[in-house]
């Protein structure tokens, strides 16, 4: 799970700071929330709430939550939407054709100018988006744990 894992992480910061909600929109601007993009999915799969509920062993109303933006999903609830819809995980986040590119970051930077970016970053996004990069962050910790 590691290199779909990392794809996945690519294309949540991408999805984050970069894609808008629906380009059809009036508002282009508007950043694309996790719950509008799961409940996107999961009607273009025609299935209902309960239907998705059953596959991913979630209750509808946990579903309704997260779509509503009321919960942030762990990354677990995630992998399991994913394959509740039968799509790959990056695919929760990213909404152009193809996969995402990693962006090779350059060899010499300083890990406290990574840190300093990162925070910069961190500090623009709301507080939905702060807990799912944490939880996303959390579950790639433990999984280089378990690789060693």
């Amino acid at each position: 799970m590691g290199l779909s894992f990392a794809v996945a992480l690519v294309a949540f910061l991408l999805f984050i700071f970069t894609v808008p909600l629906d380009t059809s929109r009036k508002d282009k601007g508007e950043r694309m929330e996790i719950g509008n993009r799961l409940c996107e999915l999961r009607r273009a799969k025609g299935l209902t709430q309960d239907a998705l509920g059953k596959r991913a062993g979630l209750t509808p109303i946990r579903i309704s939550r997260v779509e509503n933006g009321h919960v942030t999903p762990s990354l677990a609830v995630l992998v399991r939407w994913a394959k509740a819809l039968d799509v790959e995980l990056y695919q929760l986040f990213f909404v152009e054709d193809g996969k995402p590119e990693a962006r090779k970051l350059p060899e010499h930077i300083p890990v406290q100018a990574q840190e300093r970016s990162l925070l910069g970053l961190f500090r623009q996004m709301g507080s939905e988006d702060r807990s799912l990069l944490v939880s996303l962050a959390r579950e790639m910790v433990r999984h280089m744990g378990n690789r060693e």
